[in-house]
């Protein structure tokens, strides 16, 4: 439910992949490298067992049932938004004869902070209301029709945007998927 700590991401099995500061990710090599460090399962095995957050996760056996991903999709994570009831709709579209990914409504990014940020919902979505340690958000596993070397990513103030995939101040937030059996221990 947090950035992943830099000192737990494996440069060395993320080929192009790169840490900065205490949750800073992001790309030595290119977009399509990055998305895809951000999109396959099986580079996040590692995240499965061990110590996240200073917390002692599971030791979890490799299990096809359990998987990771370093980041929640943009189609994801807006159809999550959306069920949420949080008040605004978003809209995830194709950047039409642009084939450099998507726009969000009818544009590139947008702002969906409420008056109150610590609103439960909002806190899911953001789990942070300023800069945290140098981080500024955290990377989405989409790329964005803004410009070729644009990877979708959420601003802790409740901007939906993008940035540059070389930019050093993002986190990854990864997602576990967990069989109910583990969660009901």
């Amino acid at each position: 439910d947090d950035y992943l700590p830099a000192t737990s991401i494996d440069t060395s099995r993320l080929t192009g992949i790169a840490t900065s500061g205490i949750y800073g990710a992001y790309s030595t090599e290119d977009r399509t490298t990055f998305i895809s460090a951000l999109e396959t399962k099986s580079n996040w095995d590692s995240l499965l067992s061990g110590t996240l957050n200073g917390t002692t996760s599971i030791n979890l056996e490799r299990n096809e049932n359990i998987w990771a991903m370093g980041a929640p999709t943009l189609e994801l994570w807006a159809n999550s938004w959306n069920d949420s009831n949080n008040g605004f709709v978003m809209t995830m579209r194709p950047s039409g004869n642009n084939t450099n990914g998507y726009r969000i409504n009818s544009t590139y990014y947008v702002n969906i902070a409420p008056a109150d940020k610590n609103k439960e919902n909002y806190k899911l979505y953001f789990p942070h209301i300023s800069s945290y340690n140098g981080s500024w958000g955290y990377w989405l596993a989409s790329p964005s029709a803004a410009q070729n070397g644009n990877v979708m990513s959420i601003y802790y103030d409740g901007v939906v945007s993008f940035d540059k995939y070389s930019v050093t101040y993002y986190a990854f937030r990864p997602i576990i998927c967990l069989p109910s059996n583990i969660l009901e221990q």
